[in-house]
C-alpha cells in the first residue's frame, strides 16, 4: 500500500523537466504534419509550435470556420514564421470523408512526417452514431488511425510518424 501512495506521489509532484518544448524546439523547414483537431486545444498549440518554428502544418477538422480563425490567429502570433498553414476537411466520424482529406493533401504534398491524431468527441449524447452506423467515440477513435496511415502512407515520401 505504501508503494501506491510512493508512485501517486512520485507522478504527481516529482514531474520531470520536458526535453522538448516550444522554446527548443529546432528549425521544421521541410517537415509536414497534419494535426487532427489543430484549431482547438492541445491540437492548436501543437499546431502554432510548429508553425512558429517554419513547419508545414494542416489542419484537419470539420469546422471552416473554427479552423481559419485558428490559423489567421496562429499567422498574427507569428508573423515572421516561414512556414505553411492550411486546413484539411476532414470529418473523422465518416469514413468518406478521410479518402477526399487524403486526395487534397496528396495534391498539395509528395510527403508526410507527422500525423498526430488528436481530435476527438467527448461526451456525445446517448446513442449518437457515426456515418457508418458506429457508436460514435469508437467510430471516430477506433478505425480512423489505420484508415489513415495505410491511406496516407502508400506512395508518400519519408517515414510516417503517428502520435
Amino acid at each position: 500500500m505504501l508503494s501506491l501512495f510512493k508512485n501517486a506521489y512520485k507522478q504527481s509532484y516529482n514531474i520531470a523537466t520536458p526535453p522538448l518544448t516550444e522554446a527548443n524546439l529546432p528549425d521544421q523547414t521541410g517537415r509536414v504534419i497534419i494535426i487532427t483537431g489543430g484549431y482547438a486545444g492541445v491540437g492548436q498549440e501543437l499546431s502554432r509550435i510548429i508553425y512558429q518554428h517554419n513547419g508545414t502544418v494542416y489542419v484537419a477538422g470539420r469546422s471552416v470556420e473554427k479552423a481559419e480563425k485558428s490559423i489567421t490567429d496562429t499567422k498574427a502570433l507569428f508573423p515572421g514564421s516561414k512556414g505553411k498553414i492550411d486546413f484539411l476537411k476532414v470529418d473523422l466520424a465518416d469514413l468518406t470523408t478521410i479518402k477526399v482529406a487524403v486526395e487534397e493533401f496528396r495534391a498539395k504534398e509528395s510527403r508526410l512526417d507527422v500525423l498526430v491524431n488528436n481530435a476527438g468527441v467527448m461526451v456525445p449524447p446517448v446513442g449518437s452514431r457515426s456515418e457508418q452506423g458506429h457508436e460514435l467515440q469508437m467510430g471516430t477513435y477506433f478505425p480512423i488511425s489505420s484508415h489513415v496511415s495505410l491511406t496516407m502512407s502508400s506512395n508518400l515520401q519519408s517515414n510516417l510518424h503517428l502520435i
